[in-house]
């Protein structure tokens, strides 16, 4: 039997004492007084009345009983009416210790979960309108191009066969940056899915690392940047390697961008207890500590980068992403214009 119902059985049972006591009491005294002679029929309406009386104290004292719980089902009501009209900071106070007690603690929480569930539908809703935008505003910088010049060629207005060709590769080249932005977001998209599954191998991340790097040093050296790579090897973890070399190209490819001519790009591995700790550090006189705080958000670039039309503002953002479905953690500092960008990986089965 819950804690509500023992309540309410002891008011029942001491009002219905109370009454008996009350008409044990007037009973007496109407005895006391009885007439001999009096009218039968007025004096057989006085039992009537007592038990009418006793009915009327035992309502009374178990009104006067339960008068604090009525008053809280009442606060209960009017707070749960406050809520129904969407003002979710409402909450109800907590009394006592019994059912009504937890019921005032499941609808705050219940409260407490809608109003984080509206906001966070507010914040997806702001998030898909912040996407519209920002994917109609890079994709139409190429599409612009590409309709410009298909446009001259349309019209013959070009002067020979090479500014025709010059033309014509412009064109091929906005739209491998269109389907590059296209292909971006929708890799960004799809590791957000709720049901995405990574595919999981052993690998030598040490040496999948040092291989990229490899690949990246005559792309550097064009840019006119060093390259110095500190790795460990083997490291051995349970990773999706296709997932994961994204994780590493957009890194360098972020590096590359927003590095400063003749300086070094330093990557480093290294393995602590059973945790990979990746890093890698590039000048980058052109970002603010205020930077750090948006660096992976999705879409933001920074003023050097902004006027690059090769930058979707997706690559570090999907990196993120991929290194939380890995359980990892992914962070960035700027000190004296060197940024570092961080990652920790658990589970090293051999390093």
């Amino acid at each position: 039997m819950n804690k509500l119902s023992v309540k309410l059985l002891l008011a029942i049972s001491l009002s219905y004492f109370i009454s008996l006591v009350i008409l044990a009491v007037t009973g007496r005294l109407l005895s006391d007084f009885y007439v001999p002679g009096i009218n039968q029929w007025r004096y057989s309406v006085i039992p009537f009345s007592m038990i009418g009386f006793s009915v009327f104290c035992f309502i009374i004292s178990f009104l006067l009983l339960i008068r604090k719980k009525l008053r809280y089902i009442t606060h209960i009501t009017q707070k749960v009416q406050i809520m129904a009209d969407e003002n979710l900071d409402t909450v109800i106070e907590i009394r006592g210790n019994d059912e009504l007690t937890q019921l005032s603690r499941n609808i705050n929480g219940m409260s407490n979960r809608l109003k984080e569930k509206l906001q966070n539908e507010r914040q997806l809703e702001q998030a898909k309108s912040e996407l519209i935008t920002n994917v109609s505003h890079d994709l139409r910088t190429p599409l612009t191009s590409i309709t410009g010049y298909v446009d001259l060629l349309r019209k013959g207005k070009y002067k020979n066969a090479q500014q025709a060709s010059e033309y014509t590769e412009i064109i091929y080249s906005k739209s491998m940056n269109l389907m590059s932005l296209i292909n971006e977001l929708f890799e960004y998209n799809r590791l957000s899915s709720p049901h995405i599954e990574l595919n999981k191998s052993e690998v030598d991340i040490g040496a999948m690392i040092r291989q990229m790097c490899g690949e990246y040093v005559p792309i550097l050296e064009k840019e006119e940047l060093i390259l110095q790579v500190n790795i460990e090897e083997p490291v051995i973890m349970k990773l999706d390697v296709e997932k994961m070399a994204r994780v590493f190209d957009n890194l360098l490819d972020n590096a590359k961008k927003y590095s400063t001519k003749f300086s070094t790009i330093t990557v480093s591995l290294q393995v602590v207890d059973t945790a990979a700790f990746f890093s890698i550090t590039n000048n980058a006189a052109n970002l603010k500590p205020s930077d750090m705080e948006r660096l992976f958000d999705r879409f933001y670039r920074t003023d050097k980068s902004r006027y690059e039309e090769t930058s979707s503002g997706l690559g570090l953002a999907i990196a993120k992403t991929i290194i939380e479905l890995h359980q990892g953690q992914i962070r960035a500092e700027l000190e004296e214009d060197w940024l570092t960008i961080s990652l920790q990986l658990p589970e090293v089965i051999e390093g």
